[in-house]
């Protein structure tokens, strides 16, 4: 099939390779793939419950996986893993840095650098 990507054969040749791949309940995932990994990274979200399909997913998963799998937590409202990991420094917005630059400009401040 042309145009279809590279084949697995092909894949010694790159130093990554990311595939994303559907939710584990909703669709099969290539496991020749996932045991060849060094690493699997599962998205999961912070709003949703786990029921015990999702807790057996991530076993399966976990027993095809090669390497590590490590979760990624996605869609936490900010400030709630501070619990957890302490305070959580944040970066400063962009009005702070158009306020730097128009004080800079002004002469009330030296040159900001990012």
């Amino acid at each position: 099939m042309a145009g279809a990507g590279p084949q697995i054969a092909d894949w010694g040749s790159y130093d990554y390779l990311i595939l994303e791949i559907p939710a584990l309940l909703a669709s099969q995932y290539p496991i020749s793939i996932v045991r060849q990994a060094d690493l699997a990274v599962l998205t999961v979200r912070s709003d949703r419950a786990w029921r015990a399909a999702d807790r057996m997913a991530l076993q399966t998963l976990q027993r095809c996986a090669a390497g590590p799998v490590r979760l990624l937590l996605n869609g936490a409202p900010e400030g709630a893993l501070e619990d957890s990991f302490g305070d959580i420094p944040q970066k400063p917005g962009a009005w702070r840095w158009r306020a730097k630059r128009a004080a800079a400009a002004a002469g009330l401040a030296a040159n900001p650098t990012r």
